[in-house]
């Protein structure tokens, strides 16, 4: 078993000193953070859109009486309008899904005791 580990580790080095597999090792790295940091930024913008969606169902709700689920159906309209301003598009149901929780925390905060 060793043996096969030894052979196998000794390819592996040999493949990592040939400079075009370098090159492609570093393009790859370098794709995978490309993507990761516009993920984060799409995570991030579509959170931002679901607070503001929020802000505004508040909004609305204490100008209309409305309590709790009330208050559901017009931040869902606000979050999918905003994302459709800047996307062009509906919204995914996992972009809808990290506006809900994003309004989750939000509702979570708010009725926190002080002090907590």
């Amino acid at each position: 078993m060793n043996s096969i580990l030894a052979v196998v580790f000794s390819i592996v080095v040999d493949l990592l000193q040939i400079e075009a597999v370098q090159t492609g090792l570093i393009v790859l790295v370098i794709a995978i953070v490309g993507l990761l940091i516009k993920r984060w930024s799409w995570v991030r913008h579509i959170v931002n859109l679901g607070i503001q969606a929020y802000e505004y169902a508040e909004y609305e709700g204490a100008l209309n009486g409305w309590k709790g689920y009330e208050k559901f159906a017009p931040f869902m309209s606000r979050f999918i309008a905003g994302y459709r301003e800047k996307y062009g598009t509906s919204p995914p149901p996992q972009a809808k899904a990290l506006a809900v929780k994003a309004m989750e925390q939000k509702v979570l905060l708010e009725h926190q005791p002080a002090g907590n």
